[in-house]
């Protein structure tokens, strides 16, 4: 008698699993995009790290600086940490991050130079430990307002175990210098995934809140993970 089981002995498996290209195959590791996210919830304000494109309310971190500092000094305007609470266990690799930022430009005076720094740090819970640390270039201020597109590098020198719950932490500092100068400057970094057409900023001057048009938006911080092929 011929016996029949069915499928239920030999069930259909789905054709692909993991979907690997070759460049992750060559390299053994697979990058992540990440995006900086500043939103706010009952007049308390939430800064996130997160690998999914959300819609948020708020748009940039800026300010209109003064010429209050000495030549050469540097001033840090924002200090401010974007946390990504981990999930799964994984490994960051060893590799070189990006850095995307859509930093504003403009300002009235002379002199005046900026930057974005950004220090990828893993917190435990009770210890926060530096992984690699990269900045834009130093950039005027003057001459008009507009957003710019600026790249840095972040240098991963050792392969970094993450454990769920720990935290991938992301600190953005934005800083200005001086050199003979005279006026002020309005710089800043935007801070929402999607680039809207019709886009909302709050500066920190007597000019209030002013609409721009058309400027992209996105922060995002590029890393290598470990794959287990």
């Amino acid at each position: 008698m011929a016996l029949n089981f069915g499928r239920s002995l030999f069930p259909e498996r789905p054709q692909n699993l993991f979907n690997y290209d070759y460049i992750d195959i060559l390299t053994g590791q697979g990058y992540i995009t990440f995006y900086i996210v500043r939103a706010e919830t009952d007049n308390v304000e939430v800064n996130l790290l997160t690998p999914i494109q959300v819609i948020c309310r708020e748009n940039d971190k800026s300010i209109s600086v003064s010429d209050s500092s000495p030549d050469g000094t540097k001033t840090e305007i924002f200090n401010t940490d974007y946390d990504y609470k981990v999930r799964v266990a994984s490994n960051l690799a060893i590799g070189t991050g990006y850095i995307e930022v859509n930093q504003r430009h403009g300002g009235s005076g002379t002199g005046k130079f900026h930057f974005v720094q950004v220090k990828l740090r893993k917190f435990d819970g009770s210890t926060e430990t530096e992984i690699a640390n990269g900045e834009t270039r130093i950039s005027s201020g003057s001459g008009g307002t507009d957003t710019r597109r600026e790249l840095a590098t972040l240098d991963i020198t050792s392969q970094v175990h993450f454990n769920p719950g720990d935290i991938l932490r992301a600190t953005v500092i934005l800083s200005v210098t001086a050199n003979n100068a005279s006026g002020s400057v309005s710089t800043g970094y935007h801070v929402e995934p999607f680039s809207r057409n019709k886009l909302k900023v709050q500066i920190a001057s007597a000019d209030g809140e002013t609409s721009f048009s058309g400027e992209p938006t996105s922060f995002k911080v590029i890393l290598p993970f470990k794959l287990n092929l």
